[in-house]
């Protein structure tokens, strides 16, 4: 098995849909083949996905999982090389996708591209439902919940990876917690996905019925494309053709090799040779790709349980890294009154049941007095908080109203030490004094685990604890001064004092008045002039250019263009700094929008910026409630 520990991840998955068809492995799963000799590779069947529009009728799903699968092995994705797996067999993906929803704001999901388009051509099923208006958001914690670097998908998907961009910021901007995000954001890998025509000349697809399955024996290829449409222009065999607008010619370009497709250009641009003829060419260059998947399927086929077997041990892999996530986004999400309510449920009971002495696993009582130690609702950031360890003991004794002479040492050093953990990330130095007291803490516990000296005196308690707490007592009494000295002070400050009068001269049936002289009312107005005199001027240049502004001349210009505009030619015309910042902030909130989209096709290429195609809705529909648009 290859160590993919310094790897990036790379999550996708694929909906049980039954065997797959050339279309399958030349958008996809041609590329996963070879991405799982660079990635961390975790590929799922998407058996949920498949209920999203498959609702109705469930007996098939098991089966084309299996089919899934089957193909997957037979066109090179190794066990030893990526984790394969079944979306359902692990719970974790439903657990997360609830706890998005929550969050997510109805008008991402309505604005989703493929979300209209699917509603628009499907027209035989109700998609009228939460489970198909949400399905993005159960994607989301598809690729979440592995953490994956990147998703690979083709341009008309990357709508779903930045919508999954979206949720993980919103919920770590939620839920923070001390080890900082607990996801981080998914990056679109665009895929070379090459243009394959069905035998009707359309996009290939199982509902048009235009498909070449992966399993299809050469016989079936063959005849297939025998009836596979051409280019309209070559009505009788004597008429030149051209293979860039021929389906077949499509198929050449990415099965055939360059002799081939050089006596299929010269050939049809010459009439030279016929679609028959070319069309045998193009069912060799398939029969070479598909008799070879075709031999390691049959190897599962003959025995399903291996096939299966792959899946089971790919899915406890998988089902390891998410529940870890798992576990990380429950100790973000927190609520404490749960915790503590089970607590006091379980108090009820023991008192309930009286003292019996009922045998407990080890594990579980570990487990309840790890909870029992750290279980405490307060995350202060040591920094700059407090002056000592003993402020900080005292403190977390003060805030659950522990009695001070009856210190529950234990729990108290877990608490204290999870803090000094957290100070000691943010200055070794000073973390020093705390980590000493750690280690008094530990001796205490220690000695109060020990049975009482024989040898000392009876009716002596021998408490370890004693001088710990006489040391608080002694610093919180010194604390108590200290504030209200410096309270004392702050009033002195605070009050204009008047050495020549010693106490406020109260009229009749008047309210009490600061009495000052003129030296004071002299020095307040003479600070005053000071003040004023070192302010620092600030020169601000008016800003005419506006974030709205710079919106309204993006709308103009792409409505006027329709065709993807260079950002460099956009930017060349822009007057001044302020101006561009506002600009870049204008396409910054467009694409938070979803109503364009900035891509570069390769490193140091042209960035384009390009229409959604809900672009007019989106403006109208801001414009209408945003004053800084108009």
């Amino acid at each position: 098995m290859i160590d993919s520990s310094n790897r990036k991840r790379v999550l996708s998955g694929m909906r049980s849909t039954g065997k797959l068809h050339l279309g399958n492995y030349v958008g996809a799963l041609e590329n996963w083949v070879r991405m799982q000799e660079q990635y961390d590779c975790f590929f799922f069947i998407a058996d949920w996905h498949a209920l999203t529009t498959d609702y109705a009728d469930t007996s098939r799903i098991k089966e084309n999982s299996v089919e899934v699968l089957l193909d997957w092995l037979a066109a090179g994705l190794d066990p030893e090389k990526c984790v394969m797996f079944i979306q359902s067999h692990i719970p974790a993906h439903a657990e997360l996708h609830l706890l998005f929803s929550m969050i997510t704001p109805l008008g991402w999901l309505e604005r989703v591209p493929t979300y209209k388009e699917q509603r628009d051509n499907i027209k035989d099923k109700d998609l009228a439902t939460y489970g198909f208006l949400g399905y993005p958001v159960l994607q989301s914690a598809d690729i979440l919940i592995y953490k994956a670097d990147f998703v690979p998908v083709g341009e008309d998907q990357v709508a779903h990876v930045e919508l999954t961009r979206e949720i993980a910021r919103r919920f770590n901007g939620f839920y923070k917690g001390k080890f900082g995000d607990v996801f981080p954001e998914p990056q679109a890998l665009l895929t070379p996905t090459p243009k394959l025509p069905g035998t009707d000349g359309r996009k290939m697809s199982k509902s048009y019925g235009n498909t070449i399955m992966l399993t299809d024996p050469e016989p079936v290829v063959r005849q297939k494309l025998k009836t596979m449409v051409t280019d309209p222009a070559r009505v009788r065999r004597t008429d030149p053709g051209n293979p860039d607008l021929c389906p077949v010619g499509d198929l050449h370009k990415i099965f055939s090799d360059q002799s081939t497709m050089a006596k299929v250009n010269e050939g049809c641009r010459s009439a030279g040779i016929g679609c028959i003829e070319c069309k045998g060419w193009a069912a060799d260059a398939l029969v070479k790709v598909l008799n070879p998947m075709q031999e390691r399927r049959k190897k599962y086929e003959d025995n399903p349980r291996l096939a299966w077997d792959i899946l089971e041990a790919g899915t406890a892999r998988a089902a390891t890294v998410a529940g870890a996530t798992m576990n990380e986004v429950r100790e973000q999400r927190a609520v404490e009154g749960h915790r503590e309510m089970t607590d006091v449920s379980q108090l009820a009971t023991d008192k309930i049941a009286g003292p019996v002495n009922t045998p407990v696993s080890e594990s579980t009582s570990s487990k309840a007095r790890r909870r029992e130690e750290n279980d405490f609702p307060f995350a202060v950031d040591l920094d700059g908080v407090y002056e000592g360890p003993l402020d900080l003991l005292l403190d977390l004794i003060r805030k659950q109203d522990i009695n001070i002479y009856d210190i529950p040492i234990a729990k108290i050093t877990a608490q204290y030490l999870v803090y000094v953990e957290r100070i000691k990330e943010l200055d070794v130095n000073v973390a020093s004094e705390f980590i000493y007291m750690a280690a008094v803490l530990i001796h205490i516990k220690s000695k109060m685990l020990l049975p009482r000296d024989p040898l000392a005196p009876a009716g002596v308690e021998d408490d370890p604890r004693s001088e710990l707490v006489n040391r608080l007592l002694e610093h919180e009494k010194f604390k108590s001064a200290a504030q209200m000295l410096h309270q004392k002070q702050q009033i002195e400050d605070a009050v204009l004092s008047n050495p020549s009068l010693k106490e406020f001269m109260d009229a009749e049936g008047t309210e009490p008045e600061l009495a000052a002289d003129v030296i004071d009312l002299v020095k307040t107005f003479q600070q005053i002039l000071d003040r004023a005199r070192n302010r620092p001027i600030l020169e601000v240049n008016e800003e005419t250019v506006t974030v709205g502004q710079m919106i309204q001349y993006l709308h103009r210009r792409l409505s006027i263009e329709g065709r993807p505009v260079r950002l460099k030619q956009m930017l060349r015309n822009v007057p001044s700094r302020q101006a561009l910042v506002c600009m870049f902030l204008a396409l910054l909130e467009l694409v938070r929008l979803q109503a364009i989209q900035v891509r570069q096709d390769h490193v140091f290429g042209e960035v384009l910026v390009r229409k959604h195609s809900h672009f007019d809705e989106v403006m109208t529909e801001q414009t209408a409630i945003r004053d800084d648009w108009r």
